[in-house]
């Protein structure tokens, strides 16, 4: 577990390196019992935001999290398009609006679960 003090966040350490939809990612998020706790969720774009580190690039987050050099998926729907969704790319901390439902396993993107 990483704990953000200026956002009073726990996160994921690392993914499980396992791909999902961004539906597939909220359900395994909010069913989550990581480290005895039962509250964990998808993280919002404005929170996954919050742990890039613009000063590293491949990743672009800080060596304290165990994370893929590839884009991460955030709870946040893109705007007028719910069809589309927020994601974080830490290869160089991009940030854009995607499609939800990718169909190639290849597309899919991995997600970290947050605690409150």
């Amino acid at each position: 577990m990483v704990y953000d003090s200026s956002t009073k966040l726990t996160w994921q350490r690392m993914d499980d390196r396992i791909r999902r939809t961004w539906q597939e990612a909220l359900a395994y998020c909010s069913t989550s019992s990581l480290r005895g706790h039962n509250d964990w969720r998808l993280p919002s774009i404005n929170e996954m935001q919050s742990i890039v580190d613009y000063t590293r690039m491949g990743p672009s987050i800080d060596p304290k999290f165990d994370v893929e050099d590839t884009t991460y998926m955030t709870s946040t729907t893109g705007i007028g398009n719910y069809s589309s969704g927020w994601w974080v790319s830490f290869s160089q901390g991009d940030i854009y609006v995607g499609p939800k439902g990718w169909s190639k396993a290849t597309d899919l993107f991995d997600y970290v679960n947050v605690q409150n």
